[in-house]
């Protein structure tokens, strides 16, 4: 089985109820707005990018991964560069 390496996280999707609340927090962590719609929020930092975090509106739901493969998959889709061994 061949062996993929992540260089590097494109960007988090996350989901919250509010997403002033959200985007409080955020910048709490030193994160700037680079863009607001009215159901998401996408955080850049200081490098390039437009933005390495993206929150949607929507409710939270608990994640119990073992539940079923499909809710597994759906957890782990972060979407990364990846460079070859």
């Amino acid at each position: 089985m061949p062996w993929i390496k992540a260089a590097d996280i494109a960007y988090g999707r996350f989901r919250a109820p509010d997403l002033d609340v959200m985007e409080e927090f955020l910048t709490r962590f030193g994160l700037v707005r680079s863009d607001r719609t009215a159901t998401a929020l996408y955080m850049r930092g200081t490098d390039p990018p437009h933005h390495l975090h993206i929150t949607e509106m929507g409710i939270q739901e608990p994640c119990n991964p073992l539940d079923s493969s499909d809710r597994l998959i759906t957890l782990m889709m972060v979407r990364v560069r990846v460079v070859s061994m």
